[in-house]
């Protein structure tokens, strides 16, 4: 079944590419998402801001919300831009880089508040602000939310991968745990890292949580939002322990 999903993503990625000019990488669930949100949801929508938005897809969601809908203004916040994002980012007067932690004070200052914030991918990284924390952060500041995140099935509550220890964290990650990319991560465990300022271990580059759903919707219940859109999208992957899920959340 994977390896039928695998092929079949590939071919759509070939297609999009060729006949659209999105990348490779682009996922149509994510479009769905942003579609339904802007036709359904909040169809009044003015400003929306993308968080984390680059790494293998180069803002594509951002630079396709911006063509299809009339939207006076966007953020694209991370915290490296490549060549291919701030070149196309220039073509697109709407449109501001903010680079920096979306945990950050100063990037969250930078953005205001906006009617919508895009979290695609990206939950599941964050530590120091934590998820959860994230989220509390926004909540302040958005009236929606569109969330696109890999979720996890193998408990019924929401943990720390990390402190699971190595040989269970690569049970449920399905990384190559002698890349040298994750050899870093072993070697610096708790070191702190010389850009980021925090241990290794609390860095965005790996995965750090395995969020529920449960978890999830109750932690954006607490904060004032209800469930308008939910869509199981799949296993990722190869990942037994994870499912894509696609939400989106309104302010009530």
């Amino acid at each position: 079944m994977y390896l039928i999903r695998k092929i079949f993503l590939g071919l759509r990625g070939i297609i999009g590419y060729v006949f659209h000019e999105y990348p490779f990488y682009f996922n149509y669930d994510k479009k769905e998402l942003i579609d339904f949100a802007c036709r359904k949801i909040i169809p009044e929508i003015k400003s929306f801001a993308d968080l984390g938005g680059v790494w293998r897809i180069n803002g594509a969601y951002t630079f396709y919300t911006l063509k299809t809908y009339t939207i006076p203004s966007a953020f694209l916040v991370d915290t490296n831009f490549n060549s291919t994002v701030i070149e196309k980012s220039k073509e697109v007067k709407n449109l501001k880089l903010v680079e920096g932690g979306f945990g950050e004070s100063a990037v969250l200052e930078t953005i205001g508040n906006v009617d919508a914030v895009l979290l695609f991918d990206v939950l599941l990284h964050q530590v120091q602000p934590d998820w959860n924390e994230v989220l509390k952060m926004y909540s302040t500041r958005t009236k929606c939310f569109l969330i696109f995140n890999q979720q996890f099935t193998h408990s019924e509550k929401t943990i720390r991968l990390m402190d699971l220890g190595m040989d269970e964290y690569f049970s449920h990650v399905k990384m190559n745990r002698s890349d040298p990319v994750y050899q870093d991560l072993i070697l610096h465990f708790n070191e702190i890292h010389p850009t980021f300022n925090k241990p290794w271990k609390d860095i965005h580059y790996y995965w750090q949580w395995g969020i529920t759903n449960n978890d999830l919707i109750s932690t954006m219940n607490d904060f004032g939002f209800e469930m308008k859109y939910h869509k199981n999208c799949g296993q990722f992957s190869n990942f037994p322990s994870f499912e894509n899920h696609a939400f989106i959340f309104l302010k009530k």
